[in-house]
């Protein structure tokens, strides 16, 4: 651990500690004192002035004065800011606060806030009523304080903090609020945008638009398997640096305060792949190589400015001889890593180490992009607590000073309050206790309920470090059954929520806050019972009559989820789609399939091409198991083919007269998944001979964005017979030109087959 960079903000809470209270600020709802400001104060000071009276008046009812340091000086007096008040004492005990640090100190009896050249002396204030006044502000709604009959502080107070990370970003809705933003140090504004940021990342097509280059310049673009198409840019045409800076400055002119501009690849893995890119990747070892090489060039016109790229996938490692420009800045992240364990110990995280120490050596300005949750799944549960604070640590001591870590953008998650409040307090400081900090946020926001929700963390925590499994950012609660949510530890997790549920029952907002937290043990409880479908513990379950059915216990629960998450105001159950009424939706959609009543039910599926073993191991079976593919995941239910198309042939073993035909197909572009051109259905007696029954297209835009399932289904004008079924696609093999994954190979997802 790198003690230059974490350990002042321990000297200085240890300092604190030892320290006897003796100046009294408030006594009995009075103070002597009064709140000085500048003549000409900040906003920041004026803030901070306002956040000090506020909360003495609520923890002792005492209302402080604000003047301004015209007025003449009464002797004992809170100084904020650059006052003329401060004496050459104070100031010869405190060090370059830099941007973002603070200094407080007594003398006299008066007591002086200092802060750095940004929001310096705000976030002292805010520190000072956690220290002294046990103020906590929780969330955005919640804050917690107890009355105090006195405030006191000591007399020789002399307390400075500067904090090792000096980008502090969380993506949690709820810490975009401007007041928890700032009271928490986090460099938010209302919007989830950064102040001082132009672009953000992904910026090639605002750069050189393909809506305006690509079809008269396609050399613009990415070569890739001999043919041009708009995923990213060539780095090596000088007429595309040539766009990028005119672009690039335009935008810069009409933001002209703004310091940083991400100049950085498109959110796709297609980089060009031509003579010239591939001669600089080859000797750099990497596509860093034409990617840092463009990046520096538009540094160059840029002097004053610093320039973002991403070290993102393909980009990660770093240059074997390139070094970045002294204004770029690498955006590096940890997307494809385990998060059960510690980065910088886990075996599966030893080529990351090695990249972000290798960016260390060439750079000092890495702005490390971290993620806290499972995208695959927002509202899942996610046991990664343990490992916020080792990770953060581990970054700071590698020369990352800048930190995003991106939660979940949209309303809700898995402890979403709780993960934005921890890490807000572990951007600031890295060495702060992640139990205690737990302990106080559980008690403030649960109450009586606390002991239970904690207890529901720690099993869940340990269940997972004990079963020696991982953890990814796009896994689902079914590759946890047999560890952290196996059917033992859901019921441990029912009981201990029913106990929470019971401890407040007669205070609503506590009430609310528990189901809330409830959320993602109810969805998971869902998941992985669709995923067991007629297994043991499954969806279905047979009637008196022995029929399969769904449990009836689902449909309740999943009335209930969605019920309270639309009342909390999730927006999404998945980072890019997927509401809690499509949701639903979909649930309902697969359990009206009648599970006995279709001919194709259990019928053996012969396919003409090998299906992927990613999903549902390839099983052909699936096609006419009676069960419904979701709508959140492919890896269950759903047969997929990458860059092939779907044939099957069913056998019925006899003649058999039908009138309905249909299958259902999905489609998600951003995961490379098109619905069929066309399906066609054939007919035959002997299995050589075919006829044509009908083709059927979506009539859908081949475009449409989000997730969805289409069915293709034909109802048809007369009754036919015959004993062999087959059914034919007509895909995209590779994926269209106006796709982001232009070149590469096109998946396509089907699911039941139904025949009546």
């Amino acid at each position: 651990m790198s003690l230059k960079r974490i350990l002042p903000v321990v000297l200085t809470l240890l300092l604190l500690s030892s320290c006897n209270s003796d100046i009294q600020i408030a006594s009995g709802g009075e103070s002597d004192y009064r709140i000085v400001v500048p003549a000409k104060a900040t906003r920041s000071e004026l803030k901070a002035a306002s956040y000090l009276q506020r909360y003495v008046e609520k923890v002792n009812r005492a209302r402080i004065p604000i003047v301004r340091d015209r007025e003449e000086s009464i002797g004992k007096e809170i100084s904020i800011g650059q006052t003329n008040r401060i004496t050459s004492e104070v100031i010869s005990r405190i060090p370059d606060l830099e941007e973002d640090g603070f200094s407080v100190q007594s003398s006299e009896k008066n007591i002086f806030f200092l802060g750095g050249t940004q929001k310096g002396v705000m976030y002292g204030v805010s520190s000072f009523l956690e220290r002294f006044l046990s103020v906590q502000i929780l969330s955005s709604e919640v804050e917690v304080w107890k009355a105090k009959k006195r405030i006191n502080i000591p007399d020789d107070l002399n307390w400075t903090v500067i904090p090792p990370i000096h980008f502090r970003s969380t993506h949690y809705r709820d810490t975009w609020d401007p007041f928890f933003a700032g009271w928490h140090k986090l460099h938010h504004l209302a919007n989830g945008g950064h102040p001082d940021w132009g672009y953000w990342c992904h910026t090639f097509n605002q750069l050189v638009p393909p809506d305006e280059y690509y079809e008269s310049h396609p050399e613009y673009y990415a070569e890739i398997n001999g043919n041009r198409v708009a995923t990213q840019l060539c780095l090596t045409n000088q007429d595309v640096l040539k766009i990028a800076v005119q672009n690039l400055r335009k935008a810069i002119d009409e933001k002209p305060d703004v310091h940083y501009w991400s100049v950085s690849q498109n959110d796709n893995v297609s980089y060009c792949q031509c003579e010239n890119c591939q001669k600089i990747d080859k000797a750099e070892g990497s596509p860093i190589g034409s990617l840092l090489s463009f990046v520096n060039a538009v540094a160059d016109s840029f002097p004053d400015r610093v320039i973002s790229t991403l070290a993102y996938q393909y980009s990660r490692k770093p240059p074997i001889n390139l070094v970045p420009r002294e204004n770029v800045n690498i955006m590096l992240c940890t997307i494809e890593l385990d998060r059960s364990e510690s980065i910088s110990t886990s075996v599966g995280a030893a080529s990351f180490r090695e990249d972000l120490e290798g960016w260390g050596r060439i750079t000092d300005d890495i702005l490390l992009w971290d993620y806290v949750i499972q995208f695959e799944n927002l509202v899942s549960p996610f046991p990664n607590f343990h490992v916020l604070k080792p990770n953060l640590q581990y970054f700071v001591e590698n020369s990352a000073d800048k930190h995003f870590q991106q939660g979940n953008r949209e309303v809700g998650g898995e402890f979403a309050e709780l993960r934005g409040y921890l890490i807000s307090k572990l951007l600031w400081n890295p060495s702060a206790d992640v139990d205690s900090l737990m302990d106080d946020f559980l008690e403030g926001y649960y109450g009586k309920a606390d002991r239970y929700i904690r207890k529901y963390i720690d099993v869940m925590h340990d269940e997972l470090k004990n079963s020696g499994l991982g953890l990814g950012i796009f896994g689902h609660p079914f590759q946890a059954k047999e560890s952290y949510l196996s059917p033992a530890k859901i019921k441990q997790y029912i009981k201990l929520f029913d106990k929470a549920e019971q401890a407040v029952r007669k205070s609503p907002e506590y009430l609310e806050r528990v189901q809330i937290a409830r959320l993602p043990l109810q969805y998971a409880r869902i998941e992985i019972a669709t995923r067991m479908g007629t297994a043991e513990g499954g969806m279905y379950i047979r009637d008196d009559k022995g029929q399969w059915i769904v449990d009836p216990q689902y449909p309740k629960l999943a009335d209930t989820l969605v019920t309270r998450a639309l009342r909390q105001g999730v927006t999404r159950f998945k980072e890019w789609h997927t509401t809690p009424d499509e949701y639903l939706k979909s649930l309902k959609k697969s359990w009206d399939v009648d599970m006995h009543e279709h001919l194709a039910m259990d019928m053996e599926v012969q396919l003409f091409n090998q299906a992927s073993s990613k999903y549902a191991g390839g099983n052909a079976g699936l096609l006419t198991d009676g069960l419904r593919g979701p709508l959140l995941t492919f890896a269950y239910n759903w047969l997929g083919f990458e860059g092939n198309e779907f044939e099957a042939i069913l056998d019925f073993g006899k003649k058999i007269e039908f009138s309905s035909l249909s299958t259902s197909w999905l489609q998600d572009l951003r995961s490379w998944a098109f619905l069929p051109e066309t399906i066609s259905y054939f007919g035959s007696d002997d299995k050589h001979n075919w006829t044509i029954i009908e083709e059927v297209s979506p009539g859908i835009d081949p475009k449409t964005s989000g997730v969805f399932i289409h069915d293709f289904s034909l109802e048809l004008s007369k009754i036919h017979a015959f004993r062999y079924l087959k059914i034919k696609s007509k895909s995209y093999i590779t994926c269209p030109e106006w796709h982001p994954g232009a070149g590469g190979k096109a998946w396509i997802f089907v699911d039941e087959i139904i025949v009546k």
